[in-house]
């Protein structure tokens, strides 16, 4: 990322664009930091208790080792950015933008893309525990090494989501599971739950 310029959480306001700028150790709990663009930007150690992320931009920016426990950011812009080592509870990032993201090493209890439009977004060796892809529109996903215990797919529509090297616990609303890749493996775990949904009879009798 080159040179950054030290900074503090207390500078930055809402509708503000933040260029080239590191933060380190900084909290950022409670501040309204809606429609704010960070470009170039690196956040290390921080934290977003209850900022207000709404419609806030990121491109090429890296987060590490991030703790929040509600990160409020729906309708946010993430472009080439990366996410390593942290930890959020609950993200609530409906009716947001990916393109050429990465979350890796990272634990996430609920990640709320509702409505997101996500394009290459690779989410590697990371555990969620309920990721909703609810009327989501998904150009190439990827869970390499993941562990997801609710994958959420109602009015998803998919294309080259590929989940081959992840754990996946329950699929919900199969309907939007078209374009998804899953392995044989995956595929007979799903059986059951396809059979139902088709309202296909399952007898040996």
């Amino acid at each position: 990322m080159g040179e950054l310029a030290d900074s503090s959480a207390m500078d930055v306001l809402d509708g503000e664009t933040r260029e080239r700028e590191r933060w380190t150790g900084e909290d950022f709990g409670g501040r309204d930091l809606r429609s704010t663009t960070f470009a170039g930007c690196s956040f290390d150690g921080c934290r977003f208790d209850d900022a207000d992320l709404r419609g806030a931009h990121f491109a090429d920016c890296r987060w590490a080792r991030v703790e929040v426990a509600g990160l409020a950011a729906p309708r946010s812009g993430w472009r080439r950015v990366e996410i390593a080592s942290s930890r959020i509870g609950s993200a609530e990032l409906y009716e947001s933008e990916w393109h050429s993201v990465e979350i890796r090493d990272s634990k996430l209890g609920f990640l709320n893309l509702r409505g997101a439009r996500i394009r290459d977004l690779v989410v590697r060796d990371c555990t969620i525990d309920e990721l909703d892809l609810g009327g989501a529109q998904v150009e190439r996903l990827a869970l390499p090494g993941c562990r997801v215990g609710t994958l959420e797919l109602a009015r998803a529509r998919l294309r080259d989501a590929d989940v081959r090297g992840a754990d996946l616990g329950a699929v919900t609303s199969l309907d939007g599971a078209a374009g998804l890749v899953v392995s044989s493996t995956q595929l007979g775990y799903l059986a059951p739950q396809l059979a139902r949904h088709l309202r296909i009879a399952v007898t040996d009798d």
